[in-house]
């Protein structure tokens, strides 16, 4: 039996053909992803029930696919010549074991739609907004900035999930510019205040020359003072509209 897995042989070219055209798969895969998540396919009447499974089943299936696609690789690269190569992956699966594990729970954990789709977690280390789903753990921006969590420690010490309301805070304002401020440079006025969710642009609605009203995602609904503050200091009469 062993006699006849060494017996088994491939190329380099047939290592650099696999890699080619797997990486061409998951490119197509990542574009359709991308295309259906911004509605770029509305026009074909898609409903949004249908549209949400195709992405969740595209989403697992690239979760799949990339622990399939190393499998594959490696065993091509093993059958070149399994025995120098052999022992060059055993070294490598040794040496690398922790980043391995982790890889492999975070391929585990983002089957769970509830996992893969929730805006925040918590853990030991604090709750956070997750602003990038890595192949070795979840970036959360926390009150002390971006913190990264791998995989195998939510395995470990386990998490539980926060929706987007518990994170931040979605508010309406009303903003009136003072005779010195310029209306024009609202948008950048906003960038720069650090209070504000930087990963959702905020809503401008213009009402008249120097009157405007504004939509923000806060960073925690306890910055709701210090953005208010903010805004005032830099020109704008501001208050807060109820939804």
């Amino acid at each position: 039996m062993m006699e006849r897995i060494l017996s088994v042989t491939t190329s380099w070219s047939q290592l650099g053909a696999s890699v080619f055209w797997m990486f061409l798969l998951y490119g197509f895969l990542k574009l359709v992803e991308r295309l259906l998540g911004l509605g770029k396919f509305g026009r074909l009447n898609f409903g949004v029930r249908f549209r949400r499974l195709l992405i969740s089943f595209i989403g697992k299936l690239l979760t799949l696919y990339e622990l399939a696609a190393v499998i594959v690789i490696v065993g091509i690269f093993l059958f070149i010549d399994p025995l120098r190569h052999g022992l060059l992956v055993f070294i490598l699966l040794v040496a690398g074991f922790s980043s391995l594990k982790n890889f492999v729970n975070g391929r585990l954990l983002l089957l769970n739609d509830d996992i893969a789709l929730a805006d925040g977690i918590r853990t030991d280390q604090g709750a956070g907004k997750i602003v990038r789903r890595g192949r070795f753990g979840f970036y959360l921006r926390t009150s002390d900035g971006i913190v990264h969590i791998p995989y195998t420690q939510m395995v470990q010490e386990g998490f539980s999930l926060i929706s987007g309301e518990r994170i931040g805070k979605l508010c309406q304002f009303h903003l009136q510019a003072k005779r010195a401020t310029n209306p024009a440079g609202l948008p950048g006025t906003l960038a720069a205040i650090p209070y504000i969710d930087r990963f959702q642009l905020p809503e401008i609605n213009q009402h008249g020359d120097k009157s405007y009203s504004v939509t923000l995602l806060l960073r925690s609904n306890h910055y709701l003072s210090d953005v208010m503050r903010t805004l005032e200091e830099l020109g704008w009469e501001c208050t807060e509209e109820q939804k």
